[in-house]
C-alpha cells in the first residue's frame, strides 16, 4: 500500500484538490475566533521554522503534477532554502498560519492547470516565506515605476506588513471575506493573486501605516500609483477595519476622514466623500455589517448605522439608522434588511416589509 497522492496536504484539501466543504475546518482555525463575530479578533500565530513540514506539503502536492517537471521545481525550492540557510536567515516558509499553507497547496495545484503561469506562481507564492512576503511581492510588481524601484517597494511593503500584528490580522480577515461573500471566489489564492479590490485595500494598509509614521509624501506617492494601477482611490489617512470586501472595485473613492468598521462590503463605483470646501472631519462613518451597493454615493460626515444596506446608485446625504435599507436620489428609508449583517450575505434585494 502506497500512500495516496496528496494525503499529507493541509487537511482542508482532499486528494482531488477540491474546494472546502462546510464540514472542514476553517483556514484560520489556528487563530482565536470569538463565536459571535467570526474573524473579528484574529491573532496571528507564531512562526515556525519547520522546513520539513513545508517540504511535506509542497512535495506531496507535486505528486499531482505528472506532466510537469517536478524535479526541476523542487530543486529550485531546495536551492532557495539552502541560500536562506547560508545567509543565516530565519526561514518562515511554513508556519502555523494554516491560511498560508492552504494557499501554497492551491498554487501548486494551479501549476498543473496552467503551465504558462508556472514561473509567476513560483515567484509570487511558492518561493515566498510567508503570506506577508507573498503579498509584498505581488503588490510591488504592480506598483513598480521608474521613480521607486521594485526592490525598494518590496522592502517598504514587506517591512510594513510584517511589523504590525493588527495589519496581519486585517489582511487575513479581508481575504477570508472574499471566500465568505463572493460566489465567484472559491479558493483562497484568488484574491491574493488576481483581485484588484483586495490589492488596493492592502496598499491602503501600507500607506496608512506610513502616514501614521509621518512619511506622508511616500504614502501619497504609493496611493497615487495604486489609483493609477487599480482605479481605486483610498486616502492614506482614512481609518478602515478588517474583514472588508471590495468587489470589482473600479471607481471606488474613500476620502481622508472616512471611518469604516470591521466586516463591511463595498461594490464598484462607491464614493465615500465630503461636501463643500470645509476641512476637518467631513467624510462618512460606516459601521460594522454594512453593505454599500454599486455606484452609491455617501457624502458628508454622516453615520451609516450597524447592519444597514445602501441600494445601488443611491445618493446618501443624511445619516442612516442601524438595520435599515436606503435607496434613491436622494436616498430614503425603503425597508429593513432581512439579515443582521448585509455585508456577509450580499443580498441586493430591497425588503420593503417593516
Amino acid at each position: 500500500g502506497g500512500q495516496q497522492a496528496g494525503s499529507e496536504l493541509h487537511p482542508m484539501f482532499n486528494s482531488n484538490n477540491e474546494t472546502l466543504s462546510q464540514n472542514q475546518p476553517d483556514p484560520v482555525h489556528n487563530y482565536e475566533l470569538p463565536s459571535n463575530t467570526p474573524f473579528h479578533n484574529i491573532t496571528p500565530g507564531q512562526s515556525s521554522t519547520n522546513e520539513v513540514q513545508h517540504k511535506s506539503i509542497v512535495s506531496n502536492a507535486l505528486v499531482r503534477l505528472d506532466d510537469v517537471n517536478k524535479d526541476q521545481l523542487w530543486n529550485e525550492f531546495m536551492k532557495f532554502l539552502e541560500e536562506k540557510k547560508n545567509n543565516n536567515s530565519t526561514s518562515k516558509l511554513i508556519t502555523q498560519d494554516s491560511l498560508w499553507a492552504t494557499i501554497i497547496s492551491e498554487c501548486v495545484g494551479c501549476v498543473k492547470e496552467e503551465k504558462l503561469l508556472h514561473q509567476f506562481l513560483q515567484n509570487a507564492v511558492l518561493k515566498q516565506e510567508s503570506f506577508e512576503s507573498a503579498l509584498a511581492w505581488i503588490l510591488a510588481e504592480q506598483l513598480k515605476s521608474n521613480i521607486v524601484s521594485l526592490d525598494a517597494l518590496r522592502l517598504i511593503i514587506g517591512e510594513t506588513l510584517c511589523a504590525d500584528d493588527i495589519i496581519k490580522r486585517q489582511i487575513r480577515m479581508d481575504l477570508v471575506a472574499y471566500i465568505e461573500r463572493d460566489p465567484a471566489c472559491k479558493k483562497y489564492h484568488l484574491p491574493l493573486l488576481y483581485f484588484k479590490g483586495f490589492h488596493a485595500l492592502q496598499v491602503y494598509r501600507v500607506t496608512h501605516s506610513l502616514w501614521k509614521k509621518n512619511r506622508k509624501n511616500l504614502a501619497l506617492y504609493i496611493q497615487n500609483r495604486a489609483s493609477e494601477v487599480f482605479s481605486v482611490d483610498i486616502h492614506p489617512a482614512a481609518t478602515i477595519g478588517g474583514g472588508i470586501m471590495i468587489d470589482h472595485a473600479t471607481g471606488l473613492v474613500i476620502g481622508e476622514t472616512t471611518v469604516i468598521d470591521d466586516n463591511v462590503s463595498l461594490l464598484h463605483s462607491v464614493t465615500l466623500g465630503g461636501t463643500g470646501l470645509g476641512d476637518g472631519d467631513r467624510h462618512p462613518k460606516i459601521r460594522s455589517g454594512v453593505m454599500i451597493a454599486a455606484g452609491a454615493k455617501i457624502l458628508g460626515n454622516i453615520e451609516i448605522g450597524i447592519g444597514a444596506k445602501v441600494g445601488a446608485g443611491s445618493l446618501v446625504l443624511d445619516a442612516v439608522p442601524p438595520h435599515t435599507t436606503v435607496a434613491g436620489v436622494p436616498s430614503k428609508i425603503v425597508g429593513c434588511p432581512e439579515e443582521d449583517e448585509p455585508s456577509r450575505e450580499m443580498n441586493q434585494a430591497i425588503n420593503t416589509d417593516s
